[in-house]
């Protein structure tokens, strides 16, 4: 069964992830994980969502892939446990998710699952 299609939206204002529904209608809105969105990549039906840094937080896991309602599907790690990281950018390309973390390591992740397929460190 497929569910039908829909589209993501980041409002820029509030940092809320919307969906939208075949229709064009807001079908969810919110914040993924409970915190701000900061930017969205999506390919097909995959949404990946680089949620705001919490500074409080040492190793912060603020990439997440949600599905067309707005639930998490994922959350990926931060590769440098040593020391704070956290992620800066995503990319999500078919059945692959490109991320660079602060601490310099560049690396893919499944779209599925959010598990590492590659890393190196870029800086």
């Amino acid at each position: 069964m497929t569910s039908p299609a829909v589209t993501f939206r980041l409002d820029p204002r509030s940092g809320e992830l919307v969906v939208l529904d075949a229709s064009g209608a807001e079908s969810w809105r919110g914040l993924p994980g409970g915190r701000k969105a900061r930017a969205i990549d999506v390919s097909g039906s995959r949404c990946v969502v680089l949620l705001e840094p919490d500074p409080a937080t040492k190793n912060d896991e603020n990439l997440i892939r949600v599905d067309g309602s707005g639930r998490e599907i994922w959350r990926a790690r931060p590769p440098d446990r040593s020391g704070p990281d956290c992620w800066v950018s995503a990319h999500v390309d078919g059945d692959r998710v490109t991320a660079s973390s602060w601490s310099g390591w560049r690396v893919v992740l499944d779209a599925e699952s959010g598990a590492l397929r590659e890393s190196t460190f870029a800086k």
